[in-house]
């Protein structure tokens, strides 16, 4: 009887083991090649909705948090970077066309249509929210050099986030803010010792050594509204303060667009970005020209996010694709390619990362509320960089509070 059930036994360890080892290794398999996500809790604001989507701010709602939050690790590859020339032109004074940023080298695919789609509000997606963008326009930084100086000096850098603004009185939504809020928002920031920068300038930190502000900050606004032009633009004019606007390619100077959806917030055009991009405070830069949306909603992919089972080779066309139409926009508009990606939704992989490399970009922004820390010679720093989101019931003085709690530790 013991002689019949020990084979037995051994048989059945034997087997378990095998299945144990087996299933290890493909989960492995498998999770190197899932999509990396970011999903703060933080409110969605997808671009072109319509006002009547937002849920109203009032005194009780939450601000939003600036605890810590898990860092995604871009890609180590480093690829040449853009040549640039980094000119403030004057206000009154177009650039010449030589002192602009060059058009990227790299492969530039043939542009195919988007695929229809309807943008439509999906409450279930509210612990999601859009990218931003930093940037490079009108700097006076040192363009960086296509080898980054070894170097073991770094910067923390806090990169705030806003949205949508409106005149005060006016309803506030949870991805608005009003202009009071801003105006307070940036004056705090300066009296208490921050210089706005653009991307250029963490460029040149990174890349050539260059110098930064003792306190540097980025302010980022995302998917390009009128009420960037109308309200926050004056608002930089002002405090003589830099931002940096991601624009939506497809939603350029439109205030509605039917077959996408009934309503939509109006857009700044493209002679709005050019004239704020001249001034030398505003910086325009790429937030995707039709990636703002959801498989489930009827796109082809989550956002920027690769798909299970996508072959690399697709999933760069479909990068490279959109990309394409972007640079078209952005020689057409400010006479240079974008060199700082946005992600929507902050949304991102590891092999988004090595393809925006390749395709020229220095810079990409997602999401999380801590700062992110620059390294002079390691040109990965640039990548996968996170911001706060600033709502209205952050103030000014509270926000600067926290941030500088945050650097002291």
């Amino acid at each position: 009887m013991h002689k019949r059930i020990l084979p037995i036994l051994m048989l059945i360890l034997a087997v378990s083991l095998f299945w144990s080892v087996f299933i290890i290794n493909a989960h492995a398999i498998v999770g190197a090649a899932e999509p990396l996500n970011i999903e703060p809790n933080e409110s969605f604001y997808v671009a072109a909705l319509n006002p009547d989507d937002y849920t109203p701010l009032t005194s009780d709602s939450p601000s939003p948090s600036m605890s810590q939050m898990p860092s995604v690790s871009p890609s180590q590859s480093v690829l040449p970077l853009l040549p640039s020339s980094s000119v403030s032109p004057s206000p009154s004074t177009s650039p010449s066309p030589s002192l602009l940023p060059s058009p990227s080298p790299s492969f530039k695919p043939k542009p195919t249509a988007s695929p229809a789609v309807t943008l439509a509000y999906d409450p279930s997606l509210s612990s999601e929210i859009s990218a931003a963008t930093p940037t490079e326009p009108a700097s006076t930084t040192v363009s960086p050099s296509p080898e980054a100086v070894p170097s073991t000096t770094s910067k923390q850098i806090p990169i705030l986030m806003y949205h949508h603004f409106v005149r005060d009185g006016e309803p506030v939504w949870n991805a608005a803010k009003s202009e009071s809020a801003f105006r307070a928002d940036i004056e705090a920031l300066l009296s208490a010792g921050f210089t706005p920068v653009f991307a250029g300038d963490l460029v040149g930190y990174v890349y050539s050594q260059a110098e930064l502000p003792e306190k540097p900050v980025m302010i980022t606004i995302d998917d390009g509204y009128q009420s960037n032009y109308d309200i926050a633009f004056p608002v930089l004019k002002e405090l003589n303060a830099k931002a940096t606007i991601s624009v939506i390619g497809w939603s350029i100077g439109l205030s509605e667009a039917p077959e996408r959806r009934a309503t939509m917030l109006p857009h700044f055009s493209k002679e709005a970005a050019k004239e704020m991009y001249l001034s030398g405070l505003v910086d325009i830069q790429n937030h995707t020209h039709d990636m703002h949306d959801l498989i489930k909603n009827g796109a082809t992919h989550d956002g920027v996010r690769i798909n299970n089972d996508e072959p690399l080779a697709d999933y760069q066309t479909f990068i490279d694709a959109d990309s394409a139409l972007m640079n078209d926009i952005f020689l057409e508009m400010l006479g240079h390619s974008p060199t700082v990606f946005t992600y929507p939704f902050g949304k991102y992989t590891s092999e988004s990362e090595k393809i925006l490399r390749q395709l020229g970009y220095r810079v990409t922004l997602t999401l999380g509320s801590k700062f992110s820390t620059i390294v002079q010679g390691e040109p990965s720093s640039l990548f996968g960089l996170n911001r706060i989101n600033v709502d209205e019931n952050l103030t000014g003085a509270v926000l600067v509070e926290e941030i500088v709690k945050i650097m002291k530790k």
